[in-house]
């Protein structure tokens, strides 16, 4: 499948590895974590959730993460037998509104990554995660830099404001891979 072909190409032409991907393959499935805030539902969901029930599941294990357990998406996945697991933190606040997001919307959303970086970190390295899809601009701030210390390879899949900070300064810095 197609996307099975652009994960495997995205994880074996990068120059740097967590872990050998000969070895992850031969020993076992690629873990590819999908992490949702959850409180929300929408279009964008509807194609990571299809993303991951295309994945070829003899390589690939997909890990679906929730930071709201009793929101839609939970639902969503309930009713379509999709396992997930709870983030080991809340849910990261909500910092784009229209027009840009304020300087302290900004800051709101960096006190919550810089306490939940261990946390993070720690679930992702516990885990055994090779490859981080983020899918909207809450899990992309709140994930990104967990993934980076962690040595997680990141795709960020940008569905937003092509002039969005994030994709501009963020992304490029903290991702391996940019998805439009």
């Amino acid at each position: 499948m197609d996307c099975d072909i652009a994960v495997s190409n995205f994880w074996l032409s990068g120059k740097e590895f967590r872990r050998d991907p000969v070895e992850v393959m031969s020993n076992g499935r690629i873990t590819v974590c999908f992490p949702f805030v959850g409180n929300s539902f929408g279009g964008s969901h509807v194609s990571a959730i299809k993303l991951i029930l295309a994945l070829d599941q003899g390589t690939y294990r997909p890990l679906v993460v929730l930071h709201v357990k009793d929101g839609p998406v939970a639902s969503y996945l309930e009713k379509n037998g999709i396992p997930y697991l709870v983030a080991p933190v809340g849910a990261p606040p909500l910092v784009q509104r229209r027009g840009g997001s304020s300087v302290s919307d900004m800051l709101s959303m960096a006190r919550f990554v810089s306490g939940a970086i261990p946390s993070l970190v720690r679930f992702l390295k516990q885990h055994e995660v090779d490859i981080l899809h983020s899918n909207d601009g809450q899990i992309h701030a709140a994930w990104s830099i967990p993934a980076r210390l962690a040595g997680v390879r990141h795709i960020w899949h940008h569905r937003a404001d092509p002039e969005a900070f994030g994709v501009n300064y963020l992304a490029p810095v903290l991702s391996h891979q940019i998805v439009a």
